[in-house]
């Protein structure tokens, strides 16, 4: 991957997400395929928000519903 090539990407995906735009309409209003984008943006490994887990505790039944 050329520099070149990161260089736009990385602006175009940061362009997108802060424009407040879907991906779908950032992309249809520049003629870029949806795909192309998304290959982009995992390549150069932006996401659109950071995936968070919760640590749940499971409780034992008190009662049975049967």
């Amino acid at each position: 991957m050329t520099d070149q090539k990161r260089e736009h990407w990385s602006k175009l995906i940061a362009e997108q997400e802060s424009g407040g735009q879907t991906i779908r309409a950032f992309c249809e209003e520049r003629g870029i395929g949806e795909p192309c984008f998304y290959y982009w943006r995992k390549r150069l490994g932006k996401t659109e928000s950071p995936v968070q887990f919760a640590l749940l505790k499971q409780w034992p039944a008190r009662h049975r519903w049967n």
